[in-house]
Order: structure tokens, then sequence, then C-alpha cells
């Protein structure tokens, strides 16, 4: 693996010389093939890709790299943190069904077009997938869609264009909504854990909704476009069976219950308190006269943000329909979180610190420094590109994890 990993960055004797002048040249030996290795796991999948992840924790110790608790804290890194709480606070919306209400909502507002109809799915399934998983979302709402293609187009003819539209609408509008936050999609969290863990730049849950969100609602209608003008092409005339199905599946969700409503209410607290987590910051209480200004809410953040709404969905209780005793979530519910992607996340941030730590990613900005030559948007093209065409083949998370630190 090592031999291989040479012959791509370059002649042995040079790379020697090289990594002589780095902090720990032993140690960026070794995790420079600890790098190639994961690396190669992760794109191949020789075994299961959180596994791959555990690595750090085995060869850093044993080689002497880094003791097993160095190793080992980046499991828990704040932005896996982050991230396990989101998962979390996205199942108590599943459990009580409240994403499904959510979507039937948006779809039955859109009109009885089917080019509409798409949209109106698209539009849904991005705006759960900011919150939830893409794969949750995409699981939720393709039965409904067929349903209604079922419906417009009759059981026979259920293999033509709008149902090709439809279900690649929430395949594209689950990927495209998975932007607009920083648990929209794991990737994002690698992102902003690398760049407030290795830079000056600190980005928050807000600061990244006021990019991504643009950027997803400019890129939503073009993927519309594309989808019901271009590639299967529509007719303008109104679909109202669907409009029906729509119309029975919000029908069988009946009026919203108290669990519902609380769930509802504890999720837009939490939002609001990431969005305006830093005005929040700086809020000084005074003492009394002569004494110093207090700063209540100087150590919230994103991070603390999500443990607190994890820690209500266990203490509200539900209410109604005889359930007063149950609380909005429970642990056999909260335990089936993708924990395999938390793993990921520890381990790619693991990597990252020992990367760091040994000087090999000083090294490695050394040796790729003639890529700053390059005009800066044909290099960030030339990263674009790589990664659009890698992620085609692996996961995207493993891909991110492996490309990050390089």
């Amino acid at each position: 693996m090592l031999a291989i990993g040479l012959q791509l960055i370059g002649p042995p004797f040079r790379l020697v010389e090289t990594l002589g002048s780095v902090t720990d040249a032993r140690g960026a030996w070794i995790v420079l093939s600890l790098l190639l290795l994961m690396a190669t796991w992760w794109v191949s999948e020789a075994i299961p890709i959180p596994v791959t992840a555990l690595l750090p924790m085995v060869i850093l110790p044993l080689s002497g790299v880094q003791t097993i608790k160095e190793a080992a804290a980046p499991y828990m890194h704040p932005i896996v943190v982050l991230l396990m709480g989101g998962f979390i606070i996205a199942k108590v919306l599943e459990r009580w069904n409240l994403h499904a209400r959510i979507a039937l909502n948006i779809v039955v507002r859109v009109g009885a077009q089917p080019s509409m109809l798409v949209a109106g799915f698209m539009g849904a399934s991005a705006l759960l997938s900011m919150w939830i998983s893409n794969t949750a979302t995409a699981i939720m709402m393709m039965p409904i869609a067929l349903s209604v293609a079922t419906a417009v187009m009759g059981r026979a003819h259920l293999n033509g264009p709008f149902t090709y539209a439809l279900l690649l609408a929430i395949a594209y509008g689950c990927s495209l909504g998975g932007l607009g936050t920083p648990i929209g999609t794991p990737t994002n969290l690698i992102v902003i854990g690398y760049l407030n863990e290795n830079t000056a730049l600190s980005i928050g849950f807000g600061q990244w909704m006021m990019l991504g969100i643009p950027i997803m609602v400019a890129i939503l209608p073009a993927a519309w476009f594309v989808l019901t003008k271009w590639a299967f092409p529509l007719p303008k005339k109104g679909a109202l069976e669907g409009q029906a199905v729509i119309q029975d599946h919000l029908a069988a969700l009946g009026k919203m219950s108290i669990p519902e409503k609380r769930v509802l209410l504890l999720f837009a607290v939490v939002v609001s308190l990431w969005v305006f987590r830093r005005p929040l910051n700086d809020i000084q209480v005074s003492l009394g006269e002569g004494q110093n200004l207090y700063t209540p809410f100087a150590g919230l953040t994103d991070h603390v943000i999500a443990i607190l709404g994890v820690i209500l969905c266990f203490l509200i209780p539900a209410g109604g329909g005889g359930r007063d005793r149950t609380a909005l979530l429970d642990w056999k519910t909260a335990e089936s979180i993708p924990w395999g992607v938390v793993l990921l996340f520890g381990g790619g941030m693991s990597l990252a610190a020992a990367i760091t730590q040994t000087g090999l990613s000083a090294w490695l900005g050394g040796e790729l420094a003639g890529l700053t030559t390059l005009p800066t948007l044909l290099l960030i093209a030339l990263l674009t590109s790589f990664v659009i065409f890698a992620t085609e083949v692996t996961s995207n998370v493993a891909t991110a994890s492996a490309l990050m630190p390089v």
C-alpha cells in the first residue's frame, strides 16, 4: 500500500528527504501509510466504512504516534456531537410522523399540473432533508409519489415520464436540500469541523444557512426545469387525481396531535437558538452597580444547543392519546440513528489531527504548492470536478474525510 502511494506522490528518495524536515518524520511516514490504507478501504469498501474509521485508535497508539487518549478524543469532537444531536432530534420528527405532515402540506398547495406536482415533491424533499437524513426523506416520500403517479397515469402507464420525473425530483431534492443547513448532510460538518479546528474561520449554524439556503434555492428551479422541460417534458393539463391522492394521505393523518404540536414547538426553539446563537452570545446582564457585566449565554454553542434539544426530547411528555407517561422520544427509537456515520466522522477527525500533529499537513501543502500558481477559479473547478466524479462511485462522507486533510 505504501509503495503504491509513493509511486503516486513521487520518487521515494525525494519523499525521504522532504519528510525528514517535518516535525516528526517517523510519525509522518506512519500517518501517510494510514491515510493511504484508510482511503483505499473507504473507496473499495473492503470492510464496512465505519469499521475502517476505527483504524486510528489502533494504529496510532501501537506505533507511538499518539496515545490512545489523543487518538480517541476526536471521536467525540464537538462536530461529532452536533451531528449526533441532529440525528437524534430528527428521529423525534420521524417518530410522530410530523415530517410526512409537513411534506404533504407543501405538495397539496402547488396545484394539479404534473410539472407543479414534481416541483412540490422536490421542494418538500429539499425542506425535509435540511433537517433529517436524505435516506429517511426519500423512503418516506417515494410511496406517496408512486401513489400519485398511479392515480395520474394509471397502473398500466406507470412506467412513463411523469413517474421518472417525480422520483428523480425526490432524489435531487434530498441531495440539494442537504446544502441548506450544517446538519443537512454529514459532509457539511466535515468541512466546518476542519475549518473551525485548523483555521481562523469559524462557521456557525446561521452563517452556513445564509450561504447554503440561497445556493439551494437557486439550484432547485434549475433541476426542476431540466427534469420537466428537457429530460421528461410533461403535459400542462391538470392532474386532479394526483391532488385527490395527496388529500387522502393528508386526511389519513387526521388533525395535528398534541405530540406533533409539542415536537413542532421544540423543533422551532432549537432551530431559533441555532440561527440566533451569535446574538445571544453577546447579551450582557448587569449584576448591580459596580459589578462586572455577566454574559449568561457566552458558552452557548451549536453543539450545546443540539444536546439541549436531545435532552428536552426525553424530558417533555408526549401528552394526548393516553400516552401522558411517554416522552417525545424513547431510547429505543433514538438508538436507531446511523451510528456508522458518527464513527466515520470520528475516524476522519482523528486522522486529520494526526496529520497536523506530525507535520505531514505542512509537507503535503508544500508538495502541492505548485498548484497555487493556477488561477483560483481553475483550481476550484479542478478540485470540484475530481470530487464530483469520485463520489459517483464512492461514499460522499468517506471521500470528504479522506480528502479534507490533503
